[in-house]
């Protein structure tokens, strides 16, 4: 499918200012941290308790020696550990892992020793969901107001750059061949075998705290990967500013199955270095817990305030961030505090804090008044696959495009489709759905049951591209045991339509039964679509890779979904 599209949203200019000089850095604090997503060695490495290895300086000379970014991505992609693995790491219980010496001999091998580390500048985001989102609009507000940006996420969409971000784009294939072979070369160069190597997140997690260094920026916007405490990004430990986003149960085999003991998780990148924002609405035993997290680690956390308390440089900047979908002005709202926070104790040379009295923690934070470039960078920022609408350019299909994959944000989800479309007759509409992982499939399904769909379709996250580089190259689970996850899947609905047909109507399911599909591919689900001649409004959701994969088939170069 070839099908040209255009975003559609808010724009807003960029900022030219220049970039301010490195803030001075935090005191040295003692280092921890510890693998992504049940990520280890393959073989404990033999260089595990060497001494400290000096490491040589990287610069932007040609180390690639002719390799390519395709050798790259295969060079990695081959660090992924295979499902067996995993499967036996959660059996084991991953949670009580020792693996956090081997991630920062690694760190230190490539020049990431506590000196270094203390260098970075960081705003620190955890959290079930929006932390994707949050982290996007700090990076958006910062880079408008002139500062040199590096963003660190994850999952990528399309290309493996977008996890590694400058001043709002991803890394160049250039940039990225040359730093991941400079890491890689390092590493071997102290003796490290391939099958001993920092696993995928790992490896990237260090190679883009290396690349901020050494390209200099301001402040590097890093967002967690999986839980907190023992996340890859936790080796950070001179963090200045910290945000948590909303909780829900996800990930449980890592995390754990309730509310406690996830937000434990998420509010392990608490520091005695940093300030801390959380958003209105947890359950109260997980803020329990984020409140006695943050007395131990002597960090204040503060709730952060809805954004209409905040004061707008201009009518069109608040009605246009008042516009914005319940769950972004949450997500705004702290980017908000985050990063004022930050600027605030820029000019304050970072100052540490001192042991909290266990009432001087979850108060609201006040609001403030929002600059122009503040503001602009707000309403400019792009994050693809959240709240994401690309309407083809002939106006016959709309994607409506968002990665939700919980219970709470399933819902979330379905209110603001419904609250998207258009208000035309004869509008025609479709689900594409799949969802990966450990999860209660049905219960995050339940919400889609209310919508009128006209066709349902199933896929793995598959698709067929001329231009795939293996960037989206998973070997840790097969294309067989895909599409059995998806078939079902696809079971599980059929099965509860035939559940109402015979036992009678579920009041919160839409009366009409839709055709339902299982495909192959996401370019056969939406091949669907192209050979009838109606206006289609196309949800698809349940997964970031199932819109990554769709993307990477409408928008392969993400030109339309990024443009601002």
């Amino acid at each position: 499918m070839q099908e040209l599209v255009r975003a559609v949203g808010v724009h807003g200019p960029r900022s030219c200012r220049q970039s301010q000089p490195l803030a001075q850095s935090l005191p040295r604090q003692s280092l921890g941290g510890l693998l992504h997503a049940g990520e280890r060695w393959h073989s404990p490495p033999p260089w595990l308790g060497s001494a400290k290895v000096a490491c040589r300086e990287m610069s932007h000379s040609n180390s690639s020696s002719g390799r390519s970014y395709e050798d790259a991505v295969a060079a990695l992609n081959s660090l992924q550990s295979n499902a067996a693995y995993i499967n036996k790491l959660v059996k084991d219980g991953v949670r009580s892992t020792n693996d956090d010496n081997r991630l920062l001999s690694c760190a230190e091998m490539i020049g990431l020793g506590p000196n270094e580390l203390s260098n970075l500048s960081v705003i620190h985001v955890a959290g079930t969901k929006g932390k994707g989102s949050t982290s996007a609009y700090c990076e958006s507000i910062l880079r408008h107001n002139g500062f040199r940006t590096g963003f660190f996420s994850s999952p990528h969409l399309v290309s493996l750059r977008e996890r590694i971000r400058l001043d709002g784009r991803p890394i160049s294939t250039l940039k990225f061949t040359s730093y991941f072979w400079k890491t890689y070369d390092l590493l071997l160069g102290q003796k490290i075998p391939p099958s001993s190597m920092p696993p995928y997140f790992a490896f990237l997690t260090l190679m883009a705290f290396r690349l901020f260094l050494e390209e200099k920026v301001d402040v590097a916007i890093v967002e967690v990967g999986i839980g907190g405490e023992r996340d890859c990004t936790n080796i950070l430990q001179n963090v200045s500013v910290v945000g948590i986003t909303s909780l829900g149960i996800d990930h449980t085999a890592l995390l754990g199955n309730s509310l406690p003991s996830i937000a434990w998780q998420k509010a392990g990148i608490l520091k005695p270095t940093a300030v801390a924002y959380t958003v209105p609405g947890h359950a109260p035993e997980a803020l329990e817990v984020i409140r006695q997290r943050s007395i131990e680690r002597m960090c204040p956390v503060e709730v952060v305030p809805s954004l209409d308390q905040y004061l707008w440089p201009t009518l069109q900047s608040r009605e246009a961030a008042l516009s914005l979908f319940w769950t972004q002005q949450i997500n705004a709202s702290l980017a908000l505090q985050l990063t004022n926070a930050w600027f605030q104790r820029r000019l304050l040379s970072n100052s540490v804090n001192t042991v909290l009295p266990p009432n001087a923690t979850l108060k609201e934070a006040p609001s403030f008044s929002i600059s122009e470039e503040t503001a602009t960078g707000l309403l400019a920022c792009r994050w693809p696959g959240r709240n994401h609408i690309l309407e083809s350019d002939c106006g016959r299909i709309r994607y409506f495009l968002d990665g939700a994959h919980t219970v709470e944000s399933m819902s979330a989800c379905v209110e603001w489709y419904k609250r998207s479309l258009p208000m035309r007759p004869g509008l025609r509409h479709a689900l594409l759905l799949n969802m990966t992982g450990d999860r209660d499939c049905l219960q995050i399904m339940k919400p889609l049951f209310s919508c009128a769909f006209d066709k349902v379709f199933f896929s793995p996250n598959i698709f067929h591209s001329p231009i795939s580089k293996g960037d989206s190259v998973n070997l840790r689970v097969t294309t067989s045991s895909q599409l059995k996850q998806t078939r079902a899947l696809y079971d599980l609905w059929v099965a509860k339509y035939q559940n109402v047909e015979t036992n009678g109507n579920d009041s919160n399911m839409c009366s009409a039964s839709p055709k339902v599909y299982l495909k192959n591919s996401v370019n056969d689900a939406l091949a669907e679509l192209q050979d009838e001649n109606m206006e289609w409004c196309v949800l698809v959701t349940g997964s970031l890779h199932l819109v990554g994969a769709v993307l990477s088939v409408i928008d392969p170069e993400l030109i339309k979904s990024e443009k601002s």
